[in-house]
Parts: C-alpha cells; sequence; structure tokens
C-alpha cells in the first residue's frame, strides 16, 4: 500500500539508502528525468550526472534541466535512509512564463475594454483604473490612493453613493445587483454610469471592491428626452394634465401631512376662441405661449405650471399661503397691462384665475381644492362679462 501511495504521489521522490543508491523512485519523477524506473533504481545519486549549481539547485547534463533537490534522512527497520524530493525550476520557470503571459493577455483585454475596470480599496481609495476609464473621466495624472467618492462623484450625490459602497462592501448588494450613478470627471463633465460590483474578500474580510462600468449617458440622455415628450406639453413646455397633477397630487399631501403652506392658482387665458376665429390659429398659439412665459418670468423655481387644458393653466406653489399667491399674480397682471400698452398684439391679452390655499382644505382632497380654485377663476370670468 506505501509503494502505491508514494508511487502515485504528485511530489517527486526517490528514496536512497545511506550510500545514496537508489532504492525506488515514483513515477513522477521519473516524468521530470524523463527515464523509466528500471534506469534509476540501483543507481547511485552521485552517478545521475548533476552539478551543483547552488544550495539545493542542480542541473541534470543528461537532460540539461534545472533541478531544486531537497534531501531529508529517516530511519527505516534500523537502517539510513534518504527521501530525495525533486522539483523542476526550469518547468516551474516555463509555467511562470506562461501565466505571466495570459496576465499580459487579460491586462491588453482590461485596458482596450470598452468597460470601466475600477478597484477600490475598503475607504473607497482607487487602487487601479483601465484606460477607459481614464478616457472617460478625462484622467491624466495618477489616481492611486485618491478617494473615488470625493473627486468623481458629484456633490450632491455623495451620502447616497457612501451608503451604495457601504452596502456593496458588506455584500447587501451583490454582483448581480445593478447599481446606477452619476460620475464627475475631472473637467466636472456629468455622465451617467452603470455599475455591476463584485467584493474581494480574504479571511471572511471585505479587502476591495472591484466596479465594472459602462457609460449611460447617451442612453440617459434619451431617456430624459423621452421622459419630457410624455410629460411635457409639446407647444408650451408646461407639465401635460396628467404629469402635472401627480405633482400637485404629491405636494398636496406632503403639505398636509406637514402642516405646510401650499397654494394654488387656476388660470384661464381670456378670449382665446375669438383670437383663433379672427386672426387664426397660429396666432391663437402665439397668444398661449406668450401667456406662459409670463408666467414663467412671474412664478418661483420651486412653482409648477401645468396645462390643464387648450386655455386653461394651473399652478402649484408649495410654501405659499393665499396672500403670497396673490403678490405673485399681481405682478403676473401688471406685466400684462404692460404688454397691452406696448401694442405688441392686435388685441388685449387678459387672464381670468382663482386661487386657492390648503389652509382651506385640510379636510378635503386635492380634486376638491382644485374644483374650488376652478369655481373661483369662473367667478372671476363671468364677473368681466
Amino acid at each position: 500500500m506505501m509503494r502505491e501511495i508514494f508511487n502515485i504521489t504528485p511530489v517527486s521522490q526517490m528514496i536512497c539508502d545511506s550510500n545514496l543508491k537508489i532504492e525506488a523512485v515514483n513515477q513522477s519523477a521519473c516524468r521530470i528525468l524523463e527515464v523509466e524506473e528500471s534506469f534509476l533504481v540501483g543507481k547511485n545519486l552521485k552517478d545521475l550526472n548533476l552539478i551543483k549549481l547552488d544550495d539545493e539547485i542542480y542541473q541534470y547534463k543528461e537532460k540539461n534541466i534545472i533541478l531544486k533537490i531537497d534531501r531529508k534522512k529517516f530511519d527505516f527497520d534500523g537502517e539510513h535512509h534518504e527521501l530525495i524530493s525533486i522539483f523542476s525550476i526550469s518547468k516551474f520557470n516555463q509555467k511562470m512564463a506562461e501565466l505571466t503571459k495570459e496576465n499580459l493577455n487579460l491586462q491588453r483585454y482590461i485596458d482596450e475594454s470598452n468597460l470601466i475596470f475600477l478597484v477600490l480599496d475598503c475607504n473607497a481609495e482607487i487602487r487601479s483604473i483601465n484606460k477607459k476609464g481614464r478616457s472617460l473621466l478625462m484622467i491624466d495624472e495618477d489616481v492611486e490612493g485618491v478617494n473615488w467618492i470625493d473627486h468623481f462623484i458629484p456633490l450632491e450625490d455623495r451620502i447616497r453613493t457612501r451608503e451604495v459602497f457601504e452596502a456593496v462592501k458588506y455584500q447587501k448588494i451583490t454582483f448581480d445587483d445593478y447599481v446606477e450613478s452619476a460620475v464627475q470627471a475631472s473637467t466636472g463633465e456629468k455622465m451617467h454610469i452603470g455599475w455591476n460590483n463584485t467584493v474581494i474578500v480574504v479571511d471572511g474580510e471585505p479587502q476591495a471592491v472591484l466596479a465594472v462600468g459602462f457609460d449611460l449617458t447617451e442612453r440617459k440622455v434619451k431617456e430624459n428626452e423621452l421622459i419630457h415628450e410624455a410629460t411635457k406639453d409639446s407647444m408650451t413646455k408646461a407639465y401635460n394634465r396628467g404629469a402635472g397633477l401627480k405633482i400637485y397630487e404629491t405636494q398636496f399631501e406632503y403639505a398636509k401631512n406637514h402642516g405646510l403652506d401650499l397654494s394654488i392658482c387656476f388660470l384661464d387665458i381670456d378670449n382665446l376662441k375669438n383670437v383663433n376665429d379672427t386672426y387664426g390659429h397660429f396666432e391663437g398659439d402665439r397668444y398661449i405661449q406668450e401667456i406662459v412665459s409670463m408666467i414663467s418670468l412671474t412664478i418661483r423655481e420651486k412653482d409648477t405650471i401645468i396645462r390643464y387644458g387648450g386655455d386653461e393653466f394651473l399652478i402649484v406653489l408649495p410654501g405659499a399661503d393665499r396672500a403670497a399667491t396673490k403678490k405673485i399674480i399681481k405682478r403676473l397682471d401688471t406685466m400684462i397691462a404692460g404688454l397691452n400698452q406696448r401694442d405688441f398684439f392686435r388685441y388685449s391679452l387678459s387672464l381670468s384665475y382663482g386661487i386657492e390655499s390648503i389652509t382651506n382644505h385640510h379636510d378635503k382632497s386635492y380634486l376638491e381644492m382644485l374644483a374650488a380654485a376652478d369655481n373661483r377663476m369662473y367667478e372671476m370670468k363671468r364677473g368681466m362679462r
């Protein structure tokens, strides 16, 4: 049994007596020395034409092979023996050369890939980034040790990105999960990247994160264009009715639940039908566009304009009470009056409107508040007749 185990062991070995006469040799040693077992057994190790090159390093001149020979003495049946272990350095070097070539090919693939290969340590500091990543982010200097989040993530996204990084690091998000993030090139240009991530773990502890990314910027631009087309009125660029009412509902519920001010103003463009009938629909469109332009100049950045119908618009004003909303609409009235005085149009521009505040509608829905503003608008319109 011992003989069988000795013969199949992957380590190249032979057993010699105290005089270095070879008593047994396994198959692995025969393969390294490229000889038959019968050629070795009975010969003295000194007769194998081994030339010592260094400590434990020999040249086997018969086959021109460089060997590392490890000798260990042991006793068996009261007699001294040596276990000779043989390692082929030439073949090891050949294998290392093959592995090096494979590594170079892998590195070449990584550098020439259209994907970003980014390695971060557990502090989110860059350990390596490939050619595609450097090109995309316009990096022309050494960034090893630079914090990825602090230098390449837009300020407004850094808190969320740190949370995602920690989740990836501790494998709460796996390699199969898909993460998107905005990144910022060294020039300040922003782009959108999709990432797949894997964690490099050693002894059960995360050591680094390999992130493989692909550029989604062009796709994201097209998505935003589609979203814009789906949510905005093509002529006025105001939100369309469907998208706008969802925004209004969300802001209404938020204000109601948090005890905040919110007002709406329901607007109707006066005499639009007469303008269309008298001057044509092109002029009617110009009338609408001019009104929306003046509304945009009057309201605050956080306010929302919604085209509710052909000549009807809704303005949602979060944080504004009734008095503040009246001041904003008063500025709009003044702007329209000034335009009428300069005779830019062959007719007078005017609006009817109704204002409602959430203060009076805490026990009602957003649609009931909208209906109340609509009624106020029609009361004003009827008073003009």
